[in-house]
């Protein structure tokens, strides 16, 4: 039991010290430096071409604290144009995939074929998802048979043997679906 609450102090240290970081990272889109050099076209493109939500009220609340003024002109034209560059199939495959939302940024003209591999990449994120679900399940189980726990018969370990079995077909079959979506994706031309 020690050990157990050794691992939960130490998983709990870890994840507090990662949204610590999280934290300072977002407390300012930019340093005092970083404002007054910067060319808001490229900023604005920069975060349009990498399917970023527009990021200029960060950037205006960090130059404010300096005084700097933000050219949202000059941004807002950059990420228009970063994100025609974006809004492709690649991109799209490229977000669903990830497992990211999407809350139509892309131009009207550019959104159809951009969602259309958008969902089949979101179709290959749950894919993917199921299969660690599963391999964490068959781990669970797969502890279960080799523990020396004397409340468990030959019976219940018997059954989670089979479970096992069932569990691993499953990810077989569910490991070459990811695969035809992956080709279909490659075949489409929405991933190299």
């Amino acid at each position: 039991m020690s050990n157990l609450k050794e691992k939960i102090v130490s998983l709990s240290a870890t994840v507090i010290s990662i949204f610590y970081l999280i934290s300072l990272i977002g407390c300012a889109s930019m340093s005092e430096a970083e404002c007054h050099t910067a060319d808001w076209y490229q900023s604005g493109f920069s975060d349009g071409k990498g399917g970023k939500d527009e990021q200029i009220d960060k950037h205006y609340s960090a130059c404010s604290e300096y005084k700097v003024n933000v050219d949202q002109k000059q941004y807002r034209k950059g990420y228009q144009d970063g994100l025609r560059e974006y809004c492709t199939p690649q991109g799209g495959w490229s977000r669903g995939a990830s497992g990211w939302g999407y809350s139509s940024f892309c131009a009207k003209d550019l959104e159809p074929l951009f969602i259309k591999a958008y969902a089949a990449g979101k179709e290959y994120s749950k894919t993917q998802k199921l299969i660690h679900n599963l391999e964490e399940e068959k781990a669970r189980l797969e502890e279960k048979v080799v523990s020396n726990d004397s409340k468990l018969t030959k019976e219940n370990k018997l059954g989670y043997m089979r479970k096992i079995g069932d569990i691993e077909e499953k990810i077989d079959s569910l490991i070459d679906k990811a695969s035809q979506q992956n080709q279909n994706a490659r075949n489409q031309g929405w991933l190299y």
